[in-house]
């Protein structure tokens, strides 16, 4: 499930609310609380400071859609 607002999509993740905000098929922020992240094949970069601040993540399994890491 998402929204959009403003350009930027929000990927829902189950009960605990936003997880991936996503503009222009980059990765802005993830903002959920899963320590195992998968993120959306519809991504094809990692922003700056995408996953800053969140200490509960333990790994991170990137597709092969991206093709940057800022």
């Amino acid at each position: 499930m998402y929204a959009v607002q403003n350009g930027i999509k929000y990927v829902l993740e189950g009960n605990a609310g936003t997880a991936f905000e996503i503009k222009n098929a980059m990765l802005i922020s993830y903002n959920g609380t899963a320590s195992n992240i998968v993120l959306p094949a519809e991504i094809v970069s990692v922003g700056v400071d995408a996953f800053k601040g969140n200490a509960l993540i333990t790994s991170v399994e990137i597709p092969y859609s991206v093709s940057k890491i800022h």
